[in-house]
């Protein structure tokens, strides 16, 4: 998973103080009415809004965020990812299909007359055309891609289910929330400081996602994880501490004892410990358990 595309349908509310939490985990994110969108941001006398608007056009020009196509979503209608699944599939229970079923004509009519079941069934149908779309942006640029929404019965909808994604559920809600202070170059300038380090923790993800877990027993492998690295990087800073006490004490005492003596020694086993000390960081660094977190780790260091 060395690229990783996000399809996403949000209003302003909702992707205004996530999108730069959303870019620590995505490369690219791919949005639906994206310029009806921008424009309306713009049309807003909201600070917040205008931000959000250069934030965004910032990161189209770069290419890092685009509209998804009309001829994408008609692609993906047409490609029948909106039939359901075969009878002779069990139903899982649980689901709004379920709630509808057990209603009366009279009861459905009326539930679907309600304010917040309008809100309800337009955000499902956001969210329907958000997996869609992955699925079609996936096919075409053989590429990682994901959805952005929260219905998770919308597999049991589709013909042709998204991959596990409870772990990408689980990742991006880790993520830390950068603050209005932080500029979106900085996260840009980190994700390429953490390359490496972005690499494993994807692969990471993905061996999460092929173990077909809850999203529970996802969460919990994901959070062991993070506290062994957690844990690995606090003795690394005690093992720091002492090597780099231990580096700087050997040319000091003997300058204080011997000031007027030859010091070359002295300073040459100064580097040398120096030196041994850089290295078994890089070591400690590559061995330490949970190492496949480490993304994860410095990213809450640097904007947590």
């Amino acid at each position: 998973m060395q690229e990783l595309h996000g399809i996403i349908i949000r209003d302003a509310n909702e992707l205004g103080a996530e999108l730069k939490q959303k870019l620590l985990l995505f490369d690219h994110l791919h949005v639906i009415g994206f310029d009806k969108f921008v424009d309306d941001l713009q049309s807003e006398s909201n600070p917040d809004s205008q931000a959000l608007a250069v934030d965004l056009s910032f990161l189209a020009a770069h290419n890092i965020v685009e509209p998804v196509t009309n001829e994408t979503i008609t692609n993906a209608v047409e490609h029948g990812r909106f039939l359901k699944l075969p009878p002779d599939v069990p139903r899982p229970t649980g689901t709004l299909a379920d709630q509808f079923e057990a209603m009366s004509q009279e009861q459905l009519t009326a539930y679907l007359a309600l304010p917040e079941t309008k809100a309800l069934m337009h955000r499902l149908m956001g969210d329907v055309m958000a997996r869609c779309a992955a699925i079609e942006i996936g096919l075409k640029r053989k590429v990682a891609t994901a959805p952005i929404c929260n219905f998770q019965y919308l597999d049991h909808l589709l013909s042709q289910p998204m991959k596990n994604t409870a772990a990408l559920d689980v990742a991006m809600r880790a993520f830390p929330l950068p603050g209005e202070d932080c500029a979106i170059q900085d996260i840009l300038d980190f994700k390429q400081e953490m390359r490496g380090e972005q690499w494993d923790f994807r692969r990471f993800l993905r061996d999460l996602a092929i173990k077909r877990q809850t999203i529970e027993e996802v969460r919990d492998d994901f959070e062991w994880t993070m506290n062994e690295y957690t844990e690995a990087m606090k003795r690394r800073r005690v093992n720091i501490i002492h090597s780099a006490v231990s580096a700087c004490v050997i040319p000091a005492v003997d300058l204080f004892f011997n000031p007027p003596g030859n010091h070359l020694l002295s300073i040459t086993a100064g580097a040398l410990a120096i030196n041994k000390l850089r290295i078994e960081l890089i070591e400690g660094e590559a061995k330490a358990p949970g190492r496949e977190c480490a993304y994860m780790f410095e990213a809450h260091k640097r904007f947590g």
